[in-house]
Formats: C-alpha cells, structure tokens, sequence
C-alpha cells in the first residue's frame, strides 16, 4: 500500500475540545510554559523579566560599573561559581535581571578583548 493512501476500515473521529479537562497544577497554573506568557521561568530572578514576541529577553547593555564588578567577583570567588558571584552582585544592587549564564558570558568576552588587546600590544 502506498503510504499517504486512506485505508477502507479507517474511522474518522470528531474532537470536541469543551470535553476535555486538564487538572492544571502549580505557581503559573498553565500547561504552557512561563516564557509564552512573557516571564522568566528563572524563580531567583523574583520578578518578570521583558521579553520580545520571540520570547526571548530583550538584551541590556553592561555598564563598566556591572564589568568591573563582575572581574573583581570573580577573583574573589573563582571563575565557575557564576551562581555565587550572581546573588553576590545582586547584594551589592547589580546584576538585576541576569543570569548566571549572562555572567559567565561577559566574563568570556572580557577575557577575550584583554587577549586581543595584549597580542595587540605586544
């Protein structure tokens, strides 16, 4: 039998979506995930982030306070422990709507503008 040919004892069944019931349990109470509704699913965040109509949030610019933070923590507490170096930079009023993944990435960038500033200079 060809593939997409309609075979003789198929049924066809209508979906009536009102008789559906779907038990919908906990904080956001909806089947679909926290970035369709415009949240961060990130809890240590502690409040809504912006996001664009892709979903995705909308990036912010670092400031050379938040940079220079961000190496001084991390020679404080090692590279690697972004979750530390986060809520540590949270306390002292920065970092606010970043994730450790925002951090570790800066600090990758950081690290390769010093590289080429010092094959530069040599």
């Amino acid at each position: 039998q060809p593939l997409l040919q309609r075979q003789a004892d198929a049924k066809t069944v209508g979906w009536d979506a009102e008789d559906d019931e779907i038990e919908l349990s906990g904080p956001l109470k909806s089947p679909v995930g926290a970035m369709a509704r415009g949240t961060n699913a990130n809890a240590n965040a502690g409040q809504r982030e912006i996001v664009s109509k892709t979903g995705r949030r909308k990036a912010r610019r670092w400031t050379e306070a938040e940079a220079e933070l961000l190496v001084d923590l991390v020679q404080k507490f090692g590279k690697g422990r972004w979750k530390t170096i986060l809520l540590a930079g949270q306390e002292e009023g920065k970092f606010q709507g970043r994730t450790g993944v925002d951090l570790k990435d800066k600090y990758r960038n950081l690290e390769t503008m010093a590289a080429k500033i010092e094959v530069e200079g040599l």
